[in-house]
């Protein structure tokens, strides 16, 4: 090999540092939060179908709303017992007996109510689903013909409700929940 060949792995050039420090830490620093508005986004996403079957009216209002800051109560608004239960219950509903209690470990909402006479069924369309009798645990007051059990679950097994439709011995609707949300 010739030695004028070997000159060129001798000479010295010389190279731009800027290359090397300029916008490469500009990169590194878009693309993690690219990442973390994409990992934002999944977490959204996921935590939507998690909770897109479960009824958000069981939250209800707060304590001091419900009981006027007790802990308990047994004079529940026709309004309160919509949003406490999950029901949308018609104008002209009778409440006959309701009771709110929250205690350290659980909130305990029952409600019987006469409905308006030719009223709809307050379970269709609601997150209540038909059950057998053999699946009911709640043990519903006397004099009430049950004609159908409901039931209903949520926040991934912390809400457990039962209901009932039947007829009380004056022929009137009626509708009884027994709502138990482990805190």
């Amino acid at each position: 090999m010739a030695s004028d060949d070997l000159d060129v792995l001798t000479v010295e050039q010389d190279v731009d540092g800027s290359a090397a420090t300029g916008p490469g830490w500009l990169r590194v620093l878009l693309t993690l939060i690219g990442a973390g508005v994409l990992a934002a986004i999944v977490i959204v996403i996921i935590s939507a179908v998690l909770t897109a079957d479960q009824p958000t009216a069981t939250y209800g209002p707060a304590l001091d709303e419900v009981c006027g800051g007790e802990a308990s109560c047994s004079d529940l608004s026709l309004a309160q017992v919509n949003q406490l239960v999950a029901l949308e219950l018609p104008e002209g509903t009778e409440i006959i007996t309701s009771r709110y209690e929250e205690g350290a470990e659980s909130i305990l909402v029952e409600a019987r109510v006469a409905l308006p006479e030719g009223a709809a069924n307050p379970y269709d369309g609601s997150p209540y689903f038909e059950v057998d009798e053999s699946k009911a645990t709640v043990v519903f007051p006397a004099g009430i013909n049950i004609e159908t059990y409901y039931a209903a679950t949520g926040e991934l097994g912390a809400l457990n409700a039962e209901g009932i439709l039947g007829t009380d011995g004056d022929g009137r609707s009626i509708v009884a929940v027994h709502l138990v949300r482990t805190l």
